[in-house]
């Protein structure tokens, strides 16, 4: 395959792409707005998540690790014990 071969495909793709997104933009289906509305509520999640966490201060690793280790041996306990 000669340069202006892969040349002229990677175009031909390059427009096909941005035609299909220019498509979901304008025209959207049903599954690209339900996908849509999907991607932005786990944006949502995740950035009330990441406030939540950095509302609390000054968290560390550590103190993630032996609440968590806390929590964990209690459990086991709990259910072996």
């Amino acid at each position: 395959m000669s340069v202006k071969t892969i040349a002229n495909k990677l175009s031909k793709a390059y427009t096909k792409a941005g035609q299909h997104i220019s498509a979901s933009f304008y025209a959207p289906t049903r599954i690209q707005t339900q996908m849509t509305l999907l991607a932005l509520g786990l944006v949502l999640i995740a950035a009330g998540l990441h406030m939540e966490v950095v509302a609390q201060g000054d968290v560390t690793s550590d103190l993630v690790g032996e609440y968590n280790d806390e929590r964990i041996s209690e459990a086991v306990n709990r259910i072996f014990g």
